[in-house]
């Protein structure tokens, strides 16, 4: 049975998140901040980071109030999970 098309648009956004995040694993700014939560825009490719998840959301809503927004974790291992109905996802994994 083929996915449907919002599960698809979901899959293609959180490949192009985590292809930003991976351009700025290695950047001081994420080596930095170890433990604490980055949220993506992805089509601007911005990022914020802050202490909470909610926090990291929360400042990239400021400036984006009407875009999905991805948010992981900036190392060590956290439940995984995916928030469909909600304005921003989560895809959390352990960084290497």
């Amino acid at each position: 049975m083929p996915e449907n098309k919002t599960q698809q648009n979901l899959d293609q956004l959180i490949q192009k998140a985590r292809g930003i995040f991976a351009e700025l694993q290695n950047s001081e700014d994420i080596k930095s901040n170890e433990g604490k939560y980055i949220a993506i825009e992805v089509i601007s490719g911005k990022h914020f980071i802050a202490d909470t998840r909610d926090e990291a959301v929360k400042k990239a809503k400021i400036k984006f109030p009407d875009r999905l927004v991805f948010v992981r974790r900036i190392g060590g291992l956290e439940k995984a999970s995916r928030h469909l109905a909600s304005p921003v996802l989560f895809d959390y994994a352990r960084l290497f």
